[in-house]
């Protein structure tokens, strides 16, 4: 191990990560959900805002929302089990804590549901909607599966970042198919970074950027 050895440098044309940091702070348009005497503690009601599929809680008398798809996925979280504070995916069997949004059976970074802005206004529970146009989002693609040795290179990324990410910027673990890509991408973004190993006739460690 070298201890002065210079610390890499980067291609030319290498954007950093925090440079895609996009758009500005959102600008909300608030949208009536439901009287907030119809979400009873311990119930989940799902409901669409235009096209935005919203999933809403009571937890303990504490209202909370997040987007209606399991995480990773466009498959909606809507008639799914409730068992105490914590939902379970009608499709994955995946439990979320619907407390904070956690995930409970494992740790992924793109693994906990996200949440959307919910208000209060004269016993109407309302949902906040970013307004189109005001925030560009960006999907990061790790691809790559542990147990093949040459084909991890995207999964320790993601694992490097963790959930460290500026806003605007989502992380995913595809596994070696690209299907879960194709379902993220529906979600609505406007770029994607795809991570992965390839052969390029390089020397192992070297870092290529494509284009398009």
């Amino acid at each position: 191990m070298v201890d002065n050895a210079d610390p890499p440098v980067p291609p030319g044309n290498f954007v950093p990560l925090t440079s895609l940091r996009l758009g500005r702070p959102p600008t909300l348009a608030w949208h009536a959900a439901l009287p907030a005497n119809e979400l009873e503690p311990g119930t989940v009601r799902g409901v669409l805002i235009g096209d935005v599929s919203v999933q809403l809680a009571n937890v303990d008398g504490q209202d909370v929302a997040y987007h209606g798809r399991c995480p990773g996925s466009a498959l909606p979280l809507h008639g799914g089990m409730v068992d105490g504070a914590v939902l379970v995916c009608p499709w994955h069997c995946c439990r979320f804590d619907l407390r904070d949004g956690r995930r409970l059976d494992e740790h992924r970074p793109d693994g906990n549901l996200e949440h959307v802005a919910l208000s209060l206004d004269q016993d109407e529970l309302r949902i906040g909607i970013p307004e189109a146009g005001c925030v560009k989002r960006a999907l990061v693609a790790c691809v790559g599966n542990v147990l093949r040795r040459d084909d991890g290179f995207g999964v320790a990324v993601a694992q490097e970042l963790g959930e460290g990410l500026p806003s605007g910027v989502d992380l995913i673990e595809t596994g070696i198919g690209g299907v879960a890509i194709v379902y993220k991408l529906m979600e609505g973004y406007d770029t994607l970074v795809v991570v992965d190993a390839i052969h390029c006739g390089a020397q192992p460690g070297t870092m290529v950027v494509l284009e398009r």
